[in-house]
């Protein structure tokens, strides 16, 4: 049974009798440590975020079958659509044990950038659930992008430049100029200039495999050294170095988005 599982305070449920839950965001682990962050469902042709047809509320998700089409999930920074929920095809067999956890998602504001999964029986933010669903902490991302920018002298850093930053839109969707996925509005993203230029719109997993490229993937590289002989921690090089993309799931580009919403 995995450590994180143990240390959630939550009722436990078997997979196969969970319903789907009262709202979205909902958050889910099993007793594997595996984290399930839904973030709002895909019906008939409509990308609903944070919210869905009240009728559909305490549905057993195979009920829901007939009028959901894919479930938004968020996992190492990246919003992901999954056709199954908690994946029953896998689990649910198993009669595997989860919980469902009493969590939020803090998501950048107007005049602060933290993001983070606040739990609410600790009530304070639990770093590990971050990590799961945004593959690094605020802090440990605010100081990789500090020292990336400081070692290759990308933007020029003056006492009024806020470049690069964590940051997001308010109202307008965005793409990774990197990855082209998708970034919602309110999602947090990473602006190493301003929006309309190029890399204005870096999603996190897409920084992440531009880092993890430039070092190899290796604590070793030449340029891991760099970015630790700088001051980076490099145990945030490690973690960074475990994200890999949950090739089961299909993250959503310009191009699926149009596909999805046109199909009836």
């Amino acid at each position: 049974m995995g450590e994180l599982y143990e240390r959630i305070e939550e009722e436990e449920i078997i997979c196969k009798d969970i319903l789907l839950p009262e709202c979205f965001p909902a958050i889910y682990i099993d007793e594997y440590d595996n984290i399930y962050c839904y973030y709002g469902i895909l019906d008939k042709g409509r990308f609903l975020l944070e919210s869905y047809p009240y009728w559909l509320k305490k549905q057993k998700p195979a009920e829901a079958k007939k009028h959901i089409r894919g479930y938004f999930r968020l996992e190492n920074g990246m919003i992901l659509v999954d056709k199954e929920f908690i994946d029953e095809k896998r689990v649910f067999k198993e009669q595997v044990k989860c919980k469902k956890i009493l969590a939020t998602i803090q998501l950048p504001g107007t005049n602060n950038t933290p993001y983070g999964i606040y739990y609410e029986k600790s009530k304070e933010i639990e770093e590990e659930l971050t990590k799961k669903i945004f593959g690094i902490s605020y802090d440990d991302l605010s100081q990789l992008i500090y020292h990336f920018n400081n070692c290759f002298k990308m933007i020029t850093q003056t006492c009024y430049s806020r470049y690069p930053s964590i940051t997001r839109a308010i109202k307008n969707d965005n793409y990774c100029d990197i990855t082209e996925m998708w970034i919602p509005a309110r999602f947090p993203y990473i602006a190493f200039s301003e929006s309309g230029y190029y890399y204005s719109h870096i999603s996190f997993y897409g920084f992440y495999q531009q880092v993890k490229f430039m070092t190899l993937n290796d604590i070793e590289s030449a340029v891991s050294k760099k970015l630790i002989e700088d001051g980076l921690n490099s145990k945030v090089l490690e973690n960074l170095f475990k994200i890999e993309k949950d090739y089961r799931s299909r993250s959503i580009d310009y191009n699926l988005r149009m596909e999805l919403e046109e199909i009836e």
